[in-house]
Formats: C-alpha cells, sequence, structure tokens
C-alpha cells in the first residue's frame, strides 16, 4: 500500500478470501495507510476485525445457495460471475439505494465473483451509494 501511495494512488484497498487476521494484523492494518480490506467469512473473524472500522466481511451463503439451487435447476453456476446475477443475490445485504447505482455498471473488468462485488460496491459508493 505504501508503495502505491508513494506512486501516487490516492487510496489503497485490499480484497482477499479466507482472511486469517490474527496476531497483530489488525493493529498493523490500522497503522497502515490501507483505506479498507474486503475479505470472506470463510473464517470467522475475530472481535477485534469485527471492531476494525477498515475491515468489510462479505457473506459467502448467499452465494453457495444461489449455486445449489441452479445446480438443482440445471441452470448456469457460471452465472454468479456476472454482476447481474450477483446484485438479487446480496442486495438485501446492503444499504437501500446501492444497487441503482450498481445497475448502471454492469460490465467490470474484474472475473472473480467476490472481487466483483466488492469492486461494484466501492464504485457504488463512489458515485454516492451509501457506504456500509
Amino acid at each position: 500500500a505504501d508503495v502505491l501511495m508513494e506512486a501516487g494512488a490516492t487510496e489503497v484497498h485490499a480484497y482477499t478470501t479466507h482472511g486469517v487476521l490474527s496476531g497483530p494484523a489488525i493493529e498493523r492494518l490500522s497503522g497502515s495507510v490501507l483505506k479498507s480490506l474486503v475479505t470472506t467469512d470463510t473464517i470467522e473473524a475475530t472481535a477485534a476485525t469485527k471492531a476494525c472500522s477498515r475491515v468489510r466481511v462479505v457473506p459467502t451463503a448467499p452465494m453457495f445457495a444461489q449455486a445449489i439451487v441452479n445446480i438443482w435447476n440445471g441452470t448456469s453456476v457460471s452465472s454468479l460471475f456476472d454482476t447481474a446475477s450477483l446484485v438479487p443475490i446480496y442486495e438485501g445485504l446492503y444499504p437501500k439505494g446501492m444497487w441503482g447505482a450498481l445497475n448502471a455498471q454492469r460490465a467490470l473488468p474484474c472475473r472473480h465473483a467476490m472481487g466483483k462485488i466488492t469492486a461494484t460496491m466501492s464504485a457504488a459508493k463512489a458515485n454516492g451509494a451509501p457506504g456500509q
């Protein structure tokens, strides 16, 4: 994050799956220039992680549930990697009005589903949608 800021970045955000934020991780995050860290809930967040305003934990259960439904119905599981498919799955978990901004940004360069969610949430917030 420091190198990116030194190279001219205005903000640095990190995205990960299975965020093992143990030991001094939250203290280091809080003392860094990193604006936010988004991770999945595949590892239970510690109390320190939950209390850190720079960390957002994205639930994976809605996507797994939709994948099971798609398999059961014989429909495409790969459709879950499209923003248009992800919005209905996650819209109940985030502030009202946020998804309207997302619908205007259906095509994103990010191919990983969780990356798409966090990238579009960041884009929506930048476009005036309320944050979490």
